[in-house]
């Protein structure tokens, strides 16, 4: 996966860029949400989207 990055910390942080149509009403080029997780193999399967 492209957008997840591991912090020196150890944790796995999930990066996602703001499209730029949405950028002055959500103020932000980027979002970063942390996986609280320190193990790529519990972070790397992805979600299944609900059907």
């Amino acid at each position: 996966m492209q957008n997840l990055f591991r912090r020196p910390s150890g944790i796995y942080v999930l990066r996602i860029v703001v499209p730029a149509q949405l950028r002055q009403v959500y103020r932000k080029r980027e979002v970063i949400a942390s996986t609280e997780r320190r193990q790529s193999t519990v972070v790397s399967h992805p979600i299944a989207a609900p059907s």
